[in-house]
């Protein structure tokens, strides 16, 4: 809990860069997205769970009910679980288990999360150079001159020039 609240407070502190905005928008954006991926990792813990329970409830101490075994599997993602008793009770299941659950959790939870993230980033990225190019000559012109870039004015007009050129010689 606490380490969200220090991310919180960091994304807060960051969001007055233009390039931390982007990331907050983001996060805030796919919120809902990465919220529906709570309970199929919730359902996939709970399926593996009940697998570890069955399995190695009567033989290894931390797996001796469902909770428990929750529990023990969340710390098994984590790296902080020893599994030399399960090993040592039936080395095969623990391999198939162990491994279904580090491979269901790691390739496909985590390519769905990027790929929410990457897809929202996508989708803010182009929403924000849409609001930030200008509509018009003028209003590009207007923006230049606050920047102080003469060089983009520069290209812009010589870009708006020829596109304009080529829609007459369409007509």
């Amino acid at each position: 809990m606490n380490a969200l609240l220090t991310y919180a407070k960091l994304l807060k502190f960051l969001c007055h860069f233009s390039g931390a905005e982007a990331l907050k928008l983001t996060l805030l954006r796919a919120a809902s997205r990465l919220l529906l991926l709570q309970p199929l990792f919730l359902g996939l813990l709970l399926a593996h769970a009940c697998a570890f329970s069955l399995g190695f409830g009567h033989d290894v101490y931390a797996f001796r009910e469902v909770g428990h075994a929750f529990v023990s599997l969340f710390r098994l993602l984590l790296g902080d679980v020893d599994l030399a008793p399960l090993l040592q009770t039936n080395p095969y299941l623990a391999l198939f288990l162990c491994l279904s659950l580090a491979l269901s959790v790691y390739l496909a939870l985590t390519s769905m999360f990027l790929a929410i993230l990457s897809e929202t980033y996508v989708r803010v990225r182009t929403a924000r150079e849409h609001r930030d190019t200008p509509a018009s000559l003028g209003a590009l012109r207007d923006y230049a001159s606050v920047k102080g870039e003469v060089a983009l004015v520069a290209y812009q007009d010589l870009k708006y020039g020829i596109g304009w050129l080529r829609n007459v010689y369409r007509l």
